[in-house]
Formats: structure tokens, C-alpha cells, sequence
């Protein structure tokens, strides 16, 4: 279950709908990064929806990047956060 995230079915489109009421711009946190994952997650194991719409809730909708402080996705911690890898 996602806590950050609606998702609801409109015939063959799904609406993703981002929704920290608690967060101006819907910033991503810890919460919100991992929610995104399951949201990837659940996407690729979905056959019938022919297309996805990313959206936020609020009047100032999309994402605008990391809540200050979060530590979601920071330099520190990305490899592990955000699934990147390093190369030799």
C-alpha cells in the first residue's frame, strides 16, 4: 500500500496522483521515493492500462524534488536510496 500515492483507473488510463497535503509542492521524501518504487513496481506488472498519468494533488501540483532535509536521494546515500551504481 502506498501512502503517498492514488491510484485510480479510468477505463485503460491510470491517474497516478501524488499527495503530500502536509508538504508544499508535494516535495519527495523517504516516504514519497520508496512509494515511487512500488508505483514502478506495480506499472510493470500492469497489462491492461494503455497509458499513465503522473500528476499532484493541491494547486501547485508536480513534484519540485526533495523535501530540505530528507536525506531521500542525496549524494550520501544514493546508491542505496535511488538504486544507482557506481562503476570502476
Amino acid at each position: 500500500m502506498m501512502d503517498t500515492i492514488r491510484v485510480e483507473r479510468d477505463g485503460h488510463v491510470l491517474v497516478c496522483t501524488i499527495d503530500r497535503p502536509g508538504s508544499p509542492l508535494n516535495a519527495i521524501d523517504a516516504q514519497l521515493h520508496d512509494d515511487l518504487g512500488e508505483l514502478m513496481r506495480q506499472l510493470k506488472r500492469e497489462r491492461s492500462a494503455r497509458a499513465v498519468v503522473l500528476t499532484g494533488s493541491g494547486r501547485r501540483s508536480r513534484p519540485v524534488g526533495t523535501e530540505p532535509g530528507s536525506g531521500s536521494c542525496a549524494p550520501s546515500n544514493a546508491s542505496t536510496r535511488c538504486g544507482a551504481t557506481r562503476s570502476s
